[in-house]
């Protein structure tokens, strides 16, 4: 699907590339943005055929000028003593080794992860992004620990998207898949909730989490472990707990409101 998350405003989209728009689906084609290059068929095949096309480059200046943004606008916060998303990555980051897989469902919590990690290394980092599916990151994780035991996997998610998919607790534990749930909790389905903010003049609806399980008791019931952050210095210990157990640990990390 090629939305509105991956275009931003669509008069400013992509103004000096060249676009090749690849879909299964004739209608998708030039629905949203003129391409310069459609091509309607199975990515699979298709892909196949790119690989024909494709040569690496020397470093380009494009690179150079990504840099230059980094240098001038780089990523800041006000880092005091709330337990904050971006503090979270920042600890994760510290924690996680190279053989990790970082994993996220869809909201806040994504854009966090992809922004405050450091990733060094491909394929260690799997979101939707484009489809944007809530509920992803919990079975994603697992398939990526079946997939690659033994690398250590981590899932970033919020509380909302996580309740999307939290009855896969249960595949995890008879399983015995040892990944690291991460939980960023502020009763809020954040992302709808910051578009009604920014679009709609704060008319707030249908985003607020009144009903929220005690995910502790919910992962005890599955048979897992939980961990409950409420603090910036219990974070560290606790991660580092979950991620030297071999077994599934949720850790519930209750973050600032906004």
């Amino acid at each position: 699907r090629f939305d509105d998350r991956i275009t931003g405003k669509l008069d400013e989209f992509g103004s000096k590339a060249k676009i090749i728009h690849i879909d299964i689906d004739p209608a998708e084609v030039g629905k949203n943005i003129l391409v310069d290059i459609p091509i309607v068929g199975d990515i699979k095949n298709i892909l196949k055929k790119l690989n024909e096309y494709v040569h690496k480059k020397k470093e380009t200046e494009w690179l150079k000028t990504v840099e230059d943004f980094k240098r001038k606008y780089p990523l800041k916060y006000n880092n005091n003593e709330e337990l904050k998303p971006q503090y979270i990555m920042e600890i994760i980051n510290k924690i996680a080794k190279d053989n990790t897989i970082i994993v996220t469902s869809v909201g806040q919590h994504q854009m966090w992860a992809a922004l405050y990690y450091q990733y060094t290394e491909p394929r260690t980092f799997i979101s939707s992004g484009g489809l944007g599916t809530m509920g992803y990151g919990f079975p994603a994780a697992l398939g990526a620990k079946m997939g690659c035991p033994e690398k250590k996997v981590i899932c970033i998610s919020g509380d909302g998207s996580f309740q999307m998919n939290q009855q896969e607790i249960a595949t995890a534990v008879n399983n015995n898949l040892a990944v690291t749930m991460i939980i960023m909790n502020n009763g809020y389905l954040g992302m709808v909730r910051q578009w009604q903010e920014l679009f709609f003049n704060k008319r707030y609806a249908e985003t607020t989490l009144n009903g929220n399980p005690d995910f502790i008791k919910l992962v005890e019931a599955y048979g897992g472990t939980g961990i409950r952050v409420n603090k910036k210095q219990e974070l560290y210990p606790a991660l580092e707990k979950a991620l030297s157990l071999d077994k599934f640990v949720l850790i519930d990390c209750l973050i600032p409101k906004e």
